[in-house]
């Protein structure tokens, strides 16, 4: 049998081991850090309600969504047309999700200070919400760094099969296994944030807000 190793930057939700308590260790012991990215396959409102109360010293929260898009490369070759994109129907397909997720949340008193909490971030523009418009986007990281980020600076990038969602941070009921890497090397997080930045300037013509 293999022996487990004392420590490793992989980690899973064993043992209350989860993406939220390593959101808790980085955020509570790094006030420096001012900055979170994200790309997931979809956002859940649960997810954002649960990490917000740790957002607080937070400048900027930028979330991108990965839209399937299958379906809307289907739609154009259908008509013989070359998909270049489509921004539109992705920002109401985003926008439907999210508010789906809202609805079906089950009513507490936590849920209705999220929720007008997260407006609330939007409006102020400490949260930005964008959706790729052309890409089926599978990945999942989230990076937190500092203003001044480099080379001297802590930052972090926390990658593997969690969703920005209850159960991808780990407090849902369902007790699905996750299985994530997380990284503190300058060059790794500074990679994970120049892929983020490439994959948010595509996705510039979505922005999504609730209305």
């Amino acid at each position: 049998m293999v022996e487990i190793p004392v420590s490793s930057h992989f980690f899973t939700n064993r043992d209350g081991n989860t993406l939220m308590k390593e959101f808790e260790g980085i955020l509570e012991n790094n006030p420096q850090i001012k900055n979170l990215d994200a790309v997931v396959g979809f956002l859940r409102a649960s997810g954002y309600f649960t990490l917000r109360p740790f957002l607080d010293n937070m400048n900027k929260v930028r979330i991108l969504i990965g839209i399937d898009v299958d379906k809307y490369i289907a739609k154009a070759h259908q008509r013989g047309e070359i998909f270049f994109g489509a921004e539109e129907d992705v920002k109401e397909e985003c926008l439907r999700l999210l508010k789906q997720d809202i609805e079906q949340s089950n009513y507490t008193k936590q849920v209705e200070d999220g929720m007008l909490q997260m407006v609330q971030d939007m409006i102020d523009g400490k949260l930005e919400l964008r959706a790729h418009p052309s890409k089926k986007i599978h990945a999942k990281f989230y990076i937190l760094y500092p203003d001044n980020f480099n080379q001297h600076t802590f930052g972090a990038a926390i990658t593997g099969s969690s969703n920005l969602s209850g159960n991808g941070l780990g407090i849902g009921d369902d007790k699905q296994y996750e299985f994530n890497v997380k990284l503190t090397q300058f060059d790794d997080v500074a990679f994970a944030k120049h892929e983020f930045e490439l994959l948010w300037e595509e996705a510039k013509g979505v922005p999504i807000f609730i209305t």
